[in-house]
């Protein structure tokens, strides 16, 4: 045991010391947390709307005005929709819209860039069919009584006031699938998955170095077990792999609000995934002939595997043939699939069990292929 410590130790000091490492380990998983978590609209808040209206009609302020009295939308002026269209794209706006008038009709251009410009484009239209058929009526009345347009508007509204207006309620159908605080979490776990996969192949050049350098050949000289230098070799990959799982789930959380839901079966996951990462890391160091061809094999396997496993875009949103694909080759597809059980549809261990179970056999496969090969290079 003393030498399996000191085999994990010495691995985690050379990780520490290598300063590129807190920049791949810390700096771009939550980096890239951040990134995905501001795409997926703003905090709980008025819906900011941004208006360019130089020359209003009727039509154009009766649809500002409809704007500005539905609760939870703030207007914002602009002069130029060059400027508003910069503050949409920089989210400082949820939504904007430039008005104009062609042949004595209102024109809208519309703007946005997150889910809640849906909702104010519908209420947009509506008030702008609104206000297009109060129009028309206006000029029926004024062509047939033959009255002046303002006196055809003002009995419009008058007779408008004495019918009873069409209530309308609208309730939140609480689905988690595209509750903005689901799909964060959804992100993030995607990227959790990834980054446990991806940091424990990085390790495979570190394996790799160890060979070639006559360091695993040293200690073999030496009264260490083959046994011992290959579960401390193992468990140092292993560590490093739930201490990048610890990293993304500690900041997501802190740092942008990630609500994990169920804490003991998403870290029973974490674990069953750094043992997968761990034994491909190991099959890869051993059999792989140099450090550039371990790190870009580790590379490549560790994106296009999260690519295909539901790490970029959820599995949720594959074809069936995609996501059979997925589950047969891949072992993010099981994690992904498993949190998004958890984050979303709000089941726990006793749901995600098999899950689990498909990735503690992956792994004890790939470490059991990993210790064979490795032993064989120690004799």
């Amino acid at each position: 045991m003393n030498a399996v410590a000191a085999i994990v130790r010495a691995n985690l000091v050379r990780l520490v010391n290598a300063r590129a490492n807190a920049f791949f380990l810390v700096v771009l998983p939550l980096l890239i947390v951040f990134a995905l978590g501001t795409a997926i609209g703003n905090s709980p808040g008025d819906t900011l709307v941004g208006v360019v209206d130089p020359e209003p009609i009727t039509a154009g302020q009766a649809v500002l005005d409809a704007m500005a009295a539905t609760d939870g939308i703030e207007i914002r002026r602009y002069e130029s929709v060059t400027a508003m269209r910069d503050d949409v794209a920089r989210r400082v706006l949820d939504v904007g819209w430039a008005a104009s008038t062609r042949e004595g009709r209102l024109v809208l251009r519309w703007y946005a860039a997150s889910g809640e410009g849906l909702q104010v484009r519908g209420a947009l239209e509506s008030a702008a069919r609104a206000a297009d058929v109060a129009d028309q009526a206006v000029a029926v009345v004024t062509a047939d009584a033959r009255v002046d347009p303002s006196a055809a508007r003002a009995a419009i509204d008058a007779a408008a006031q004495t019918l009873g207006r069409t209530s309308l309620t609208f309730t939140d159908a609480g689905d988690p699938a595209t509750d903005p605080t689901s799909i964060r979490a959804v992100l993030a776990s995607g990227q959790l998955t990834l980054f446990i996969f991806l940091t424990s192949l990085s390790g495979a050049g570190y394996l790799l170095l160890t060979r070639q350098f006559g360091v695993t050949r040293r200690m073999r000289a030496g009264p260490v077990p083959v046994g011992s230098i290959i579960v401390g070799e193992a468990l140092s990959r292993f560590v490093v792999a739930l201490l990048q799982a610890g990293i993304v789930l500690v900041g997501a959380m802190v740092l942008f609000g990630v609500d994990w839901r169920a804490p003991g079966p998403v870290l029973a996951l974490c674990a069953a995934m750094a043992l997968v990462g761990c034994g491909a890391a190991m099959l890869l160091g051993t059999l792989a002939g140099t450090e550039q061809q371990a790190g870009a094999l580790a590379l490549l396997l560790g994106l296009v595997l999260a690519a295909l496993g539901g790490s970029m875009q959820p599995l949720h949103f594959f074809p069936d043939g995609l996501r059979t694909v997925a589950f047969a080759v891949t072992p993010h597809a099981w994690m992904n699939n498993a949190l998004w059980r958890i984050l979303v549809d709000g089941d726990g261990f006793a749901q995600v069990w098999p899950a689990v179970a498909v990735l503690v056999g992956v792994g004890a496969t790939l470490l059991l292929l990993a210790a064979v090969a490795m032993a064989r290079t120690l004799r």
